[in-house]
């Protein structure tokens, strides 16, 4: 220890310099402690077992097709990061007590496309942080560099790192939308308005509507792949209220690759007309423009795949037949079809 005196116009001032040897503070320590808490506190809540969270994994791992990344991304980075995988999305699972253990098949599977969806989420705020545990996924490079960022993970694209660049709320595209009616839909009241303040669709705009959209791309995936499985030979195992629950789900689900992807473009077009600076710099942002360009394409396809799985289930019915009328005559509306092929054009620019 040091002890220096220095006088100025405050008085006599003593300063007192430790060596940094003399510091038993680990900070890197207790900052690598801190994440690990924070990967592994849902884990600890939620009361299971081993056996419990392996085989939710395995219903995981039957059905959510790619979307099982997201799991092993957080699997893989608890256990480089802090010695055991991380087993988080088992708070997901509901319904488990110590008389009831939660076996039966359904009741694991009503829970499979929230367990992909929300840890979609996690992952879209976590990946840059982690990206060292997964090097070699990235297939066409990440954005480098500091500030925020949102990813999106595709299987053909691997990882991509969207920077975010200046936006507004999501809100603001209330007045863009034509058929008034979509605004009393639960979603548009959730992430459009009145929503809450701080919803990242509010808070970072353009880049809080495409994490959406990839989540949801994920619910819809894995849906899909439930849903196969009820319209096989073995359907007569699908019965009672976990089959309804599955299939009102899965109508649900669906109706949002109609209501993000009209969300998106009616936020390009309010950036289009109201904020001319931040809709350059979208248009700039070529991870911005490609991501979208590929999440819809491929959203696109599920989603008529869903039609067609419904279709082929006698026994299915669409429960949001006017919903999904009012959005689809929304989508088609010259505006949003004139906005989508601007995109596509200013994405083949940028390649």
């Amino acid at each position: 220890m040091h002890l220096k005196f220095n006088f100025g116009m405050a008085g006599l001032v003593l300063i007192i310099s430790l060596p940094l040897s003399s510091c038993s503070f680990d900070f890197k320590k207790h900052a690598k402690a801190q994440r690990c808490s924070k990967l592994f506190a849902y884990q600890r809540k939620t009361k299971t077992t081993p056996e419990l969270e392996q085989e939710f994994y395995n219903v995981n791992k039957r059905f959510a097709g790619e979307g099982i990344f997201f799991l092993d991304f957080y699997r893989t980075v608890g256990e480089k990061h802090c010695g055991e995988p991380s087993n988080s999305y088992v708070q997901f699972v509901k319904g488990i007590s110590e008389n009831k253990p939660q076996t039966e098949f359904l009741s694991l599977v009503r829970q499979v496309d929230t367990a992909i969806h929300e840890t979609a989420h996690g992952f879209s705020s976590d990946a840059k942080k982690y990206e060292h545990y997964i090097a070699g996924v990235n297939k066409k490079g990440a954005q480098s560099g500091h500030g925020l960022t949102t990813s999106i993970y595709l299987k053909k694209t691997g990882i991509r790192h969207l920077r975010h660049t200046a936006s507004f709320p999501a809100r603001k595209i209330t007045n863009y939308i034509k058929d008034q009616s979509l605004l009393k839909q639960a979603r548009y009241k959730v992430y459009i308005q009145p929503s809450l303040h701080n919803h990242v669709t509010q808070r970072h705009g353009i880049y809080g509507l495409l994490d959406e959209y990839h989540a949801y791309y994920y619910s819809v995936l894995t849906d899909n792949n439930i849903l196969r499985q009820l319209n096989s030979e073995q359907r007569r195992i699908y019965t009672g209220p976990d089959r309804a629950f599955i299939t009102v789900g899965q109508n649900d689900n669906s109706l949002s690759y109609l209501q993000f992807t009209t969300y998106i473009l009616s936020y390009f077009r309010v950036a289009e007309k109201e904020y001319p600076a931040i809709y350059q710099q979208m248009l700039a942002n070529r991870e911005l423009l490609d991501v979208f360009i590929a999440l819809h394409d491929n959203f696109e396809k599920i989603y008529r795949e869903s039609q067609r799985l419904v279709k082929k289930d006698k026994k299915a019915k669409d429960y949001f037949s006017g919903q999904r009328k009012a959005l689809v005559e929304e989508l088609k509306q010259p505006d949003n079809q004139r906005m989508l092929r601007k995109i596509r054009r200013e994405n083949r620019k940028a390649v």
